[in-house]
């Protein structure tokens, strides 16, 4: 386990449900035809095989008794590549305003 830095801590405290303080992405691809049915679970299972390259992606934190200090980091956590990463279809006609309310959808979970 690895504590929190104190300006980490700090950003922690400061996000409310009115201010969040997390960040999210959006990748768009062309995606040849070929490879069109199983894209995204292909993309999973070549990030699966290189997480442990990049190990802040596989941290958690974790509250300390009665939140008497900074929450710290614990290592070694199985990530949910289904839920991180995702196929999304938009209904006709699949408009930016579309793809924008839906990117707030989700990035509000």
């Amino acid at each position: 386990m690895t504590p929190l830095t104190g300006l980490d801590a700090l950003f922690l405290n400061l996000e409310t449900e009115d201010m969040p303080m997390h960040i999210g992405s959006l990748h768009l691809y062309a995606v040849p035809a070929r490879v069109r049915s199983d894209f995204v679970e292909r993309v999973r299972r070549h990030l699966a095989g290189r997480l442990h390259l990049c190990p802040v992606f596989t941290r958690r934190l974790l509250p300390t008794p009665l939140d008497l200090a900074a929450p710290a980091w614990v290592d070694g956590v199985e990530v949910d590549l289904e839920y991180h990463i995702r196929r999304v279809d938009l209904p006709a006609p699949g408009t930016r305003a579309q793809l924008d309310a839906c990117v707030a959808d989700l990035h509000s979970l």
